[in-house]
C-alpha cells in the first residue's frame, strides 16, 4: 500500500501525467479511493486478468503467419485451359 501511494503521489507531480496513464489493479477499496485522489486510475483484479488475456490474444493474431488464400488472385477465378495458357505466355513458351 505504500508503495502504491508514494508512486501515486509522485505522478501527480509529474509533468507527463498528462501524456501517461497510471493505473492501479487492487480490490481494496480505501486503496481505491487514496489512488483516485492523486489522479491514478483503478481496475479491479478480474478487469487486470481480462485486460491482460485480451492483450495476449492480440499479440497471438499479429504473431500468427498469415495464410495467403489463391482466392485472392485473379488468375485461381480462370478455367485451367486459360490459366495455362497465361503460364506459357509469361515463361515465354508460347510463341
Amino acid at each position: 500500500d505504500t508503495y502504491i501511494e508514494k508512486a501515486c503521489a509522485k505522478f501527480r507531480s509529474d509533468i507527463r501525467k498528462f501524456d501517461h496513464r497510471l493505473i492501479v489493479a487492487t480490490s481494496d477499496r480505501a486503496q481505491r479511493l487514496t489512488v483516485v485522489g492523486y489522479g491514478a486510475e483503478c481496475m479491479s483484479a478480474d478487469q487486470l486478468a481480462l485486460e491482460v488475456r485480451a492483450a495476449q490474444q492480440r499479440v497471438r493474431q499479429k504473431l500468427r503467419p498469415q495464410k495467403r488464400s489463391s482466392k485472392h488472385f485473379l488468375v485461381s477465378s480462370l478455367n485451367p485451359q486459360a490459366q495455362e495458357r497465361l503460364a506459357k505466355l509469361r515463361l515465354g513458351l508460347d510463341q
